[in-house]
């Protein structure tokens, strides 16, 4: 059995952020990835309530595998396309 360090990222929602609008569970995720929750206005809301992520939201999300962590972070942080 292989033994992993999970490891938290924390991720501002910003204006642009494709996720905005969205709920939780449409965000696409790497493997052995899952937001846990985010924290709107000093409030946590748990990610089971399956809230619509807003602007300046803090994201709150684990990699079970710490390998994953890079692109977790840079899927949470993504913009929206604008062409």
């Amino acid at each position: 059995m292989s033994y992993y360090k999970p490891k938290l990222v924390q991720v501002w929602i910003q204006p642009h952020s494709k996720h905005c609008g969205h709920k939780i569970s449409e965000v696409y995720l790497p493997k052995q990835c899952q937001i846990m929750g985010l924290i709107r206005q000093e409030e946590v809301i748990l990610a089971n309530e399956d809230p619509i992520i807003c602007s300046n939201d803090l994201v709150i999300a684990v990699a079970v595998n710490p390998m994953f962590l890079p692109e977790l972070k840079l899927c949470l942080e993504q913009a929206k396309y604008v062409s």
